[in-house]
């Protein structure tokens, strides 16, 4: 399908020009993975010096990247060289696409593509089990070696963490969100204002913000409880920002 038109100059005004140069020439090196878009939001990969994951939602231009610049100053290359192809070629691959190819494919080819996809990316085995308890072990285990983690590579593994935990069929995954982002604050605050964090920190409450909305109150007192308790106590510079796309309901 097709992202809405996008021209050059709705977001190269939003770049450093050394950034929109390194961007162009990672778009013309064609560092830049074929895109999906779910539910409005174009998500790709873009290869670097590391591998990064990027989100561009073309209606409301509103931007995502997982890389530590993205974080500490802003738009960075990887959004620029995504924003680039979306402009050369709008026509993006979507999920109801991409069923669609599925349901033409036999159990066999099905069951050797699900194969390479689990050894390509382990944590895949999750969604075929339904089972949550697995992924939940790995957001409470992450503090563990994160003093000696490449704070990239980290930042990353959260951001995959993130995205496979959206796979989930909902409340398990809003729940999960959840624990992710009290994981990521008590680390954040245990270590003294870990500023890598904030970005993943804030793209969780971002993610839960729109579910809360059609939620009865009982059910969303008890998934912000947490949130809304570290809310009242927290005296750190995350208040002025972090909180803001869930803050009417705190």
């Amino acid at each position: 399908m097709k992202t809405r038109p996008l021209k050059r100059e709705e977001f190269e005004g939003s770049f450093k020009d050394e950034i929109l140069e390194r961007g162009r020439r990672y778009f013309e090196e064609d560092r830049v993975d074929d895109p999906i878009i779910v539910d409005g939001v174009v998500l790709a990969k873009v290869h670097g010096t590391a591998t990064y994951s990027v989100e561009v939602d073309p209606e409301n231009m509103m931007f995502r990247c997982s890389c530590p610049y993205f974080d500490t100053y802003g738009n960075c290359k990887h959004l620029a060289a995504l924003l680039y192809k979306l402009a050369d070629d709008p026509e993006v691959e979507s999920l109801d696409e991409t069923r669609r190819i599925l349901e033409r494919k036999s159990k066999k080819e099905l069951v050797a593509l699900l194969n390479s996809i689990m050894r390509a990316e382990p944590k895949f085995r999750h969604l075929l089990t339904g089972d949550v308890s697995d992924l939940n072990r790995e957001v409470r285990g992450l503090k563990e070696g994160f003093l000696d983690a490449d704070p990239d590579l980290f930042v990353e593994k959260v951001a995959s963490m993130r995205r496979l935990i959206m796979l989930f069929e909902k409340p398990e995954s809003l729940a999960l969100l959840k624990d992710l982002f009290i994981e990521l604050y008590h680390m954040y605050y245990d270590f003294g204002g870990v500023e890598f964090l904030e970005g993943e920190m804030y793209a969780i409450l971002k993610t839960i913000a729109p579910e809360l909305e059609g939620m009865d109150e009982g059910t969303r007192d008890g998934l912000m409880r947490e949130i809304q308790e570290i809310y009242e106590k927290d005296d750190s510079v995350l208040k002025s920002f972090m909180y803001e796309p869930v803050e009417k309901y705190l």
